[in-house]
């Protein structure tokens, strides 16, 4: 299996809609996808908050990502 990297979001965005229309993903497929991105840019958010001593932004970030997640 060969593994993927992506430098940017914009790079996930466009590896995504070139899967979806070459390999035929189901939209189903597509929108974990989406909710994953979603989740990892909360999280990344919750860690700059963190960085920055602001609890409640970071909090609100986790709670968004967890939900992103289920």
């Amino acid at each position: 299996m060969r593994k993927v990297r992506f430098l940017t979001v914009e790079e996930f965005d466009a590896w995504m809609r070139e899967a979806e229309t070459k390999f035929n993903i189901p939209a189903k497929v597509i929108d974990a996808w989406l909710d994953i991105k979603l989740a990892v840019e909360h999280l990344y958010n919750a860690a700059m908050w963190g960085l920055d001593a602001h609890p409640s932004h970071c909090q609100y970030d986790v709670m968004v990502a967890q939900d992103a997640l289920r």
